[in-house]
């Protein structure tokens, strides 16, 4: 990708700053840097924010970022909305793909926008290491028109399904336990060699594609809480940068999820849990925490909220702030107090 200059587009000024004229003034870069790799700021912007980052932290973040970001390239034409799954998965045509999206969301607002949209896009939820979906999902909590459609044009523009679509299953299917599923693939030894590839998404490919792993993946129904627990066991046991994408991209499914028919919402619970246990076999398949080593972590002696969510808005990690954002919520929603050791090793707490 060619670096070009950004173009002049100010960070809001000092005094009345608020999150949504740094989320604004975000929308007019690419999606992806210089580095050709996704931009977590507006991700960031969001988690700062509701971890009670002040104006200037979040100028801070926005200055850090803004030289590796690339100016928004003007689409070559106006896409038609009929046209708009011709450019899934080309990873070159965000503009075009945003424009559809905020015309669709001013036409008929974000909620029905998404559900028109989601059936298809639901199918590649995993897709950049939940990067699309996790954007989406920050971008409604945000309640940020602009990002809601920046967030579903990256989803669509990295479109790229694990599978292209759920394998028939011949006899019954039976809901399973997550930790089971990833039990069996952490034994299977055709599974203990995945591939190094740079990308994470390259990888979990190359772990799906083997007979061993649909194998054992395809009979399973693991919905979204059960999916949720096995991915903070994951990451507690690992402190692994794929797994800790594995958390928060299933609570951006939920999120996401709730704004969805059940039909919908049931694809996108598949698909999140076949991303799992690709990214779980992508990293070694490392063996799960035993229930006397989870109630370890949860009785350690952990720092309140306050000081984990001060040490996320400090650091300049921005998976630091993403994870505390997504740990807080899950805590809150579940009292699990895994997701607290979570946060506050990673934000160097604990």
């Amino acid at each position: 990708m060619t670096v070009t200059t950004p173009p002049a587009v100010a960070a809001p000024g000092a005094g009345d700053a608020r999150l949504v004229d740094f989320l604004d003034a975000e929308l007019a870069f690419e999606v992806a840097t210089v580095d050709g790799l996704s931009s977590h700021l507006p991700m960031v912007l969001v988690a700062l924010d509701a971890l009670g980052a002040d104006a200037p932290r979040l100028r801070e973040a926005f200055e850090r970022d803004r030289p590796g970001l690339v100016p928004l390239r003007p689409p070559p034409s106006q896409l038609h909305a009929a046209d708009w799954a011709d450019r899934l998965g080309t990873g070159d045509r965000y503009a075009d793909l945003r424009g559809h999206f905020d015309r669709a969301i001013t036409h008929r607002g974000w909620s029905r926008t998404l559900r028109e949209h989601a059936p298809v896009l639901v199918e590649s939820a995993p897709a950049a290491a939940f990067h699309g979906i996790i954007r989406l999902a920050y971008a409604i909590e945000a309640g940020h028109p602009g990002q809601i459609a920046g967030g579903l044009a990256y989803w669509a523009d990295v479109w790229r399904p694990l599978t292209p679509r759920q394998p028939s299953v011949e006899g019954p299917v039976t809901t399973r336990s997550a930790t089971a599923v990833l039990d069996a693939l952490h034994g299977e030894p055709s599974l203990r060699d995945p591939d190094r590839a740079r990308l994470v998404t390259r990888r979990m490919e190359g772990v799906v594609a083997r007979p061993a792993f649909t194998a054992h993946v395809r009979p399973a129904v693991v919905d979204l809480d059960t999916s949720a627990a096995v991915a903070v066991r994951l990451f507690a046991a690992t402190d692994d940068f794929v797994a800790l994408h594995a958390v928060t991209g299933t609570y951006a499914a939920r999120v996401v999820g709730w704004h969805l028919d059940a039909a919908t919402r049931a694809r996108l619970e598949w698909r999140v849990f076949e991303g799992i246990a690709a990214a779980y076999v992508a990293i070694g398949a490392p063996t799960l925490p035993t229930d006397d080593e989870l109630g370890a972590m949860r009785a350690a002696p952990l720092p309140d909220w306050s000081a984990i969510e001060a040490a996320a808005v400090a650091s300049h990690d921005e998976h630091v702030a993403k994870l505390t954002y997504t740990a807080r919520a899950e805590h809150a929603r579940t009292d699990d107090e895994l997701y607290r050791y979570a946060a506050a090793r990673h934000t160097g707490r604990w």
